[in-house]
């Protein structure tokens, strides 16, 4: 990953983790699915598989957990 900075989520989402624990920030992967697409003409929205992700949430004593997206392109 660090060479190619090629990978999946999981993989990006499974080393921000590592690093944080590393330096002694409770941390965990957390995995699910994006929105999805929403389709204006039935006013449904539509999850497939190809929406499922995985991120990084880390443990703050004064906040809880906070999610962070370290997977490059995903925005926020």
């Amino acid at each position: 990953m660090l060479r190619t900075k090629a990978g999946y989520c999981q993989h990006f989402a499974g080393a921000m983790a590592l690093m944080l624990r590393t330096l002694g920030v409770p941390a965990r992967v957390a995995v699910g699915f994006t929105s999805g697409t929403y389709d204006v003409t039935t006013h449904r929205w539509t999850v497939s598989d190809r929406d499922a992700h995985a991120w990084v949430e880390a443990w703050f004593p004064r906040w809880g957990w906070i999610p962070f997206d370290p997977t490059p392109g995903r925005g926020t």
